[in-house]
């Protein structure tokens, strides 16, 4: 799940150019930059895919007596990956960083209507000649990959740790605590109640919650560029292009509205059950089915993959795989078990709430009246 990536058409533009002009190919390795060089960093604004909704970094290069003027970034992937797709769900996708001309990244940027500052890097001679050097050793084939971390080793914090190896800034001020956690960052960027925000908060754990430090908050682009202002590592810059996606007023079928709807059908069930003692099937089989199923992949992505942020997601309480156990059950007549089985799902859903109660994780707001319709659920068999 890459949130900085460029988009296809970026990529296939960015490898065009690398082919023919990649460092260790021209020879910039021996390039030693005059005193006019500047070195800046890239911030670029939201864009409208979800992969693009929290913005991108960059870092350009830029000496007009060399006619240099490129763009190293960190945010690039081959899409003709082996297994591409198997390597992007377990985390296990390599990610690198690559080389454009200034003017091909910006028309990209352009065209896709997303706005780009510019703010320039305050180094003496010799920290551009150093951090110049450590790009281009950076964008050799056998360095230019590396396996992402949406938290913390993504296109943001590879730019801050580069650039404050070569600035002797005082790394001890990173781990001072900010006030607010990984997924409060997140939400600034989404409608919090949206698909995407819910999305997010489904399918990512407890490590979202924890606390991010100053440095850690510099994952998304926006604060590194926040940080390196306050910490005077780079100056304000100027906005080479002033685009921004317009995010739109939502869809009127919200996820909340989902979970209620779910939750409405729920109730008539369980109305009418307790008036006549019919159980309906049907709409029990698809609220567990699609709950169980959900479980599955929560469970998946906790511990068959490599992705730490979706490790300890307690929403695995409600969306429980073993609700594919008792609808086996159930739809095998196992009335007996069934029971069992039933009280011990409507303890976990019981759980499930504690752990809301105690702040244990931030949970969806869908997640409420779902896991109500399947307490209800399950409070018919146990009764009959």
């Amino acid at each position: 799940m890459n949130l900085f990536l460029l988009s296809k058409k970026s990529f296939l533009l960015v490898v065009g150019f690398c082919l023919t002009f990649s460092p260790d190919l021209f020879g910039v390795n021996y390039v030693k930059l005059s005193d006019g060089a500047k070195i800046s960093l890239l911030t670029c604004s939201a864009g409208e895919e979800l992969y693009s909704k929290f913005g991108h970094s960059a870092l350009r290069v830029k000496d007009d007596s060399l006619k240099i003027d490129f763009v190293f970034n960190y945010g690039t992937f081959n899409f003709r990956t082996p297994n591409f797709y198997w390597k992007f769900m377990v985390g296990n996708l390599e990610y690198m960083l690559s080389v454009s001309r200034f003017e091909n990244f910006i028309d990209n940027y352009d065209e896709e209507k997303r706005g780009v500052t510019e703010s320039e890097i305050i180094l003496d001679k010799n920290q551009k000649q150093e951090l110049w050097d450590a790009l281009v050793i950076n964008s050799l084939p056998q360095n230019k990959f590396y396996r992402y971390d949406f938290f913390f080793d993504n296109c943001a914090t590879r730019i801050r740790d580069i650039v404050l190896k070569e600035h002797d800034f005082d790394e001890s001020k990173l781990e001072i605590g900010s006030d607010k956690s990984f997924r409060w960052y997140l939400h600034q960027y989404v409608d919090k109640s949206g698909w995407e925000s819910q999305g997010i908060d489904l399918l990512l754990g407890r490590k979202t919650d924890e606390i991010a430090s100053n440095g850690e908050k510099t994952f998304l682009p926006d604060y590194l560029l926040d940080f390196f202002l306050a910490e005077k590592i780079s100056n304000n810059g100027i906005t080479l292009l002033d685009n921004r996606i317009n995010s739109g007023n939502g869809s009127f079928f919200s996820p909340l509205w989902l979970g209620f709807s779910i939750l409405a059908f729920s109730i008539l069930s369980f109305w009418l059950f307790c008036r006549h003692k019919k159980i309906h099937l049907v709409i029990d089989s698809i609220l567990i089915l699609s709950a169980g199923l959900l479980g599955v992949l929560l469970t998946f992505l906790w511990f068959f993959t490599k992705h730490t942020i979706t490790q300890q997601n307690f929403n695995i309480l409600w969306a429980s795989p073993l609700l594919l156990v008792f609808l086996t059950l159930l739809l095998f007549e196992k009335k007996r078990i069934v029971g069992w089985f039933a009280i011990f799902n409507s303890s976990l859903v019981v759980l499930f709430y504690l752990s809301a109660l105690f702040s244990v994780q931030e949970f969806p707001y869908m997640a409420y009246p779902i896991s109500l319709a399947l307490l209800l659920t399950h409070m018919k068999y146990i009764k009959r």
